[in-house]
């Protein structure tokens, strides 16, 4: 359980509504309302202490790749580190820039973040030193890449290198869709033999997908093993990479060896067949899907140090936004639980019309922002911008 004080929503309640005058409060108005709105405001205003943590990334940070889950509580961008678990290096410090930025320097900088928003889901951009041991499967530029020879799948027809259309090296592998079955993708069973034993205990295959259409659209599955019908790794995504949906374009997928299902007795050093197809409903049939860069991370754990903009937590110790039940507990400690009474109390007497004791409020309020302010400098790091000349 996380630690915090130990004030409730109830203390809070009565440290703001004077009982002995207004003991029927709750009869008027629904105070938890403003008590929420109250809280909110003080954590949007303040980086607090209380509301600092630190977590594990959502997945281990690997070489070439850059987007990564968000904590879904972080507050804006209001991060304050990225720390390996160990052998963190004296020169190790990141630096936080815009998307633009990230964009734009991700291939030639070193130890930037960024978050990025995209319809309300947060990801965390990062490009840096990282300890990753990766082997590329394929590069999927070419039906020979990888050795062997890449064979349309099932529903998959006219499969073709597309040298225009593609995310890395010199090209993707285009598809159509027949529309006669329910899979469709690419196969290969004479490629270059690998040793995939670093990766299946704690590692995972990344591979670009391009979707001309999501629409009737199951999931893609990954096989990969000494043969395609005995002895071999089978795993399933049913979303991009960091859990939101397929979308039209190219989209990340991340297979995890953790979850996998393994057929039969796989030899991991001798591995030579790769299966990568979709399910789909058997009348779907467009044209236009593409692999590109198949390659396996093992990847580095670290940990993200941020301020949560959840200024609660209920009895289970799981983090909120609002409360919804008396027994919550506010995720402060003494000093910070005053800015809480003196803004729920600014919201309160909003409620009641009572604009005159607004304004007393609003003044103890800022006089506490302020103090706590000067005796607590937030330890975000803030936005480097970089300046291009054109």
């Amino acid at each position: 359980m996380f630690s915090v004080g130990s004030y409730s929503y109830s203390e809070l309640l009565n440290e703001v509504v004077d009982s002995a005058r207004r003991a029927n409060i709750t009869n008027v108005i629904t105070a938890r309302n403003p008590i929420n709105r109250g809280v909110r405001r003080v954590v949007r205003e303040v980086d607090l202490r209380s509301l600092k943590r630190k977590s594990v990334l959502g997945t281990n940070l690997f070489d070439d790749i850059y987007i990564y889950p968000s904590p879904s509580d972080l507050k804006g961008n209001a991060i304050i580190d990225i720390i390996p678990q160990i052998n963190r290096g004296t020169n190790f410090k990141v630096r936080l820039v815009t998307q633009h930025d990230f964009d734009i320097e991700k291939t030639t900088r070193n130890n930037i973040i960024a978050v990025a928003t995209d319809e309300l889901v947060k990801t965390v951009l990062y490009s840096g030193d990282v300890d990753d041991t990766k082997l590329v499967v394929s590069t999927l530029d070419a039906t020979d890449a990888g050795g062997g020879t890449w064979s349309a799948y099932n529903d998959a027809a006219n499969l073709a290198a597309d040298v225009d259309n593609k995310v890395k090296g010199a090209g993707s592998l285009k598809f159509d869709l027949t529309g006669e079955a329910t899979t469709a993708g690419i196969v290969n069973t004479t490629l270059t033999q690998i040793d995939i034993s670093d990766f299946t205990n704690n590692g995972v295959a990344y591979v670009w997908v391009y979707i001309n259409s999501t629409t009737n659209l199951t999931n893609f599955i990954l096989e990969i093993g000494n043969d395609l019908t005995t002895n071999y790794y089978q795993m399933t995504e049913t979303d991009r990479f960091d859990g939101t949906a397929f979308v039209n374009g190219w989209n990340l997928l991340k297979f995890n060896f953790s979850g996998a299902t393994e057929n039969g007795t796989v030899t991991d050093t001798e591995i030579d067949a790769v299966r990568l197809y979709m399910t789909k409903t058997s009348g779907k049939s467009d044209d236009g899907y593409r692999f590109d860069h198949l390659e396996l991370h093992k990847g580095e754990i670290h940990d993200i140090l941020y301020y949560s903009r959840y200024g609660w937590q209920n009895s289970s110790g799981t983090f909120l936004e609002d409360s919804t039940a008396d027994t919550d507990l506010v995720n402060a400690e003494t000093d910070e639980f005053d800015g809480f009474v003196f803004a729920a109390k600014m919201e309160l007497f909003r409620e009641l019309r009572r604009f005159d004791l607004v304004n007393d409020a609003k003044l103890e309020y800022l006089e506490w922002k302020r103090d706590y302010v000067f005796r607590n400098p937030s330890e975000r790091l803030e936005i480097a911008r970089s300046y291009y000349r054109i």
